[in-house]
């Protein structure tokens, strides 16, 4: 930097042309600079727009893992109550088994005693018709 006194010297002297040189050199430097410092202020903005847009992304990540993790969720109440059912199904098709091998037996023991029942029936009809 030059000194107030410097500067009065140099106008005096006649000097006025480095001074003006050395005004043109320092605003081609702070042009640079103001150039430079644009450039980054607009690669920092689209940072910061990629920054929100990730953001964004991850947002709607949170929201479809959650929603997945739900219906997970729902797949595995629905598995374990189908193994109950399942279960349940299995207890029934034996209970209906049981029931239905009584049921023959009861088909049979009816059939015996009507088939004994009529026996006796025709052999009385029958003494009574001999004897009578």
């Amino acid at each position: 930097m030059v000194s107030d006194e410097e500067l009065e010297q140099m106008l005096d002297s006649g000097q006025s042309e480095v001074f003006v040189s050395n005004i043109l050199k320092d605003t081609q430097v702070t042009r640079q600079a103001l150039n430079e410092i644009s450039a980054r202020h607009s690669e920092i903005q689209q940072l910061e727009r990629s920054i929100r847009e990730l953001h964004e992304i991850f947002t709607f990540l949170a929201t479809e893992v959650e929603m997945q993790g739900e219906m997970i969720n729902r797949i595995e109440k629905n598995i374990l109550s189908s193994a109950d059912y399942v279960e349940r199904g299995q207890e029934h098709v034996k209970i209906a088994l049981e029931n239905q091998k009584k049921a023959r037996k009861k088909k049979v023991m009816i059939a015996i005693c009507v088939s004994v029942t009529v026996l006796i029936l025709a052999v009385i009809i029958g003494i009574t018709i001999t004897v009578g």
